[in-house]
């Protein structure tokens, strides 16, 4: 639910240069509580929410490097790493290059 506050009345014994000031601060109020609340909720975060397979040995996988991912190279997963918890976040790779 998104709710927003303002003033309902000018007090009246404002200029029209106060009165302008007063709406664009109620409007960049509510601009800066809607788009940092009301459409970050329009986004589902599901990154850690829906499981991932661990990697297996054999798979194929990419080396993140600097540069565009289109020129990232490719490697094997040669050995896996699991943690105390089960899921693998450590593996050794090879790829004609390098061996990480």
């Amino acid at each position: 639910m998104f709710f927003f506050q303002f003033q309902r009345s000018f007090p009246s014994t404002s200029n029209h240069r106060d009165r302008w000031e007063l709406l664009q601060n109620i409007k960049r109020g509510f601009w800066k509580k809607w788009s940092s609340e009301f459409i970050s909720s329009l986004q589902p975060r599901k990154k850690w929410q829906d499981a991932q397979p661990n990697l297996k040995e054999d798979d194929i996988v990419l080396i993140k490097e600097e540069g565009p991912p289109g020129t990232w190279p490719m490697a094997r997963v040669l050995q896996v790493h699991p943690g105390n918890d089960g899921l693998v976040r450590v593996a050794t790779v090879k790829n004609p290059r390098l061996s990480v």
